[in-house]
């Protein structure tokens, strides 16, 4: 989270003062649409309950990380008073993180697959900023969602903990960004955004009829760009 605090501060410092103070890019009231893209770092970590895995039951969590394309949508609404921006944005992407790995945990007794494919998030928040000529500074904040895909398969052993589920994770999301106005309808914007989701997950043992529930966690730190149209 930290260097991706720093990677966006250093992008955020060279936006506003390039910025004309064009009339024609002057901020009002009003809702805008827009396409988003940007990267990603995503860290997994599945916490697992006492005696989960027959072939070692000294894991008591797996993690992983990856990289990964965040490409979506969105849209929100302003309110301007003076030079402070307030403002609502709602947003959805499709994104590309998945730590599954095949021998995530491994032993003499064999090996099991563990890990978790993030393919959707959305979130809604809201925003408050400066506003300097035709750009805007901002800090944005509120709710989070994931689609989840977890793994969790001991295959060496039947009757072992076997499942795939798909979990709605919910969570929150924090960033920092900066808006420019480049003429009455169209704004290009650069926004950091660290996204925190959580979620638990079942699985069944046929052998001892019983459910453990297993957490599955999942955080991002992500840089994007966006265009939008403001109507």
């Amino acid at each position: 989270m930290r260097t991706g605090i720093a990677l966006a501060a250093a992008f955020l410092s060279l936006l506003p003062f390039a910025a004309s103070a064009d009339e024609t890019a002057a901020w009002s009231d009003g809702a805008y649409a827009g396409v988003t893209a940007g990267l990603g770092r995503g860290n997994s970590k599945m916490e697992f309950p006492d005696k989960y895995w027959e072939l070692d039951d000294a894991y008591d969590a797996v993690t992983g990380h990856t990289t990964a394309y965040v490409l979506g949508a969105e849209a929100g609404y302003n309110w301007i008073r003076g030079n402070y921006l307030l403002g609502t944005e709602v947003d959805l992407s499709h994104v590309g993180f998945n730590t599954t790995n095949n021998n995530a945990i491994s032993g003499d007794t064999g090996s099991a697959t563990v890990g978790q494919k993030v393919s959707l998030l959305s979130t809604a928040r809201l925003r408050a900023g400066y506003i300097h000529n035709s750009a805007v500074f901002y800090v944005t904040g509120g709710l989070a969602m994931t689609m989840n895909d977890v793994t969790m398969i001991d295959g060496d052993h039947e009757g072992d903990a076997k499942t795939r589920d798909r979990v709605w994770a919910p969570g929150w999301a924090v960033g920092v960004g900066s808006e420019c106005a480049m003429s009455e309808h169209w704004t290009s914007k650069i926004e950091y955004l660290h996204v925190d989701t959580r979620q638990k997950a079942g699985t069944t043992e046929p052998s001892e009829d019983e459910t453990f529930h297993t957490k599955a966690k999942f955080n991002a730190d992500i840089i994007r760009l966006a265009v939008n149209y403001r109507f």
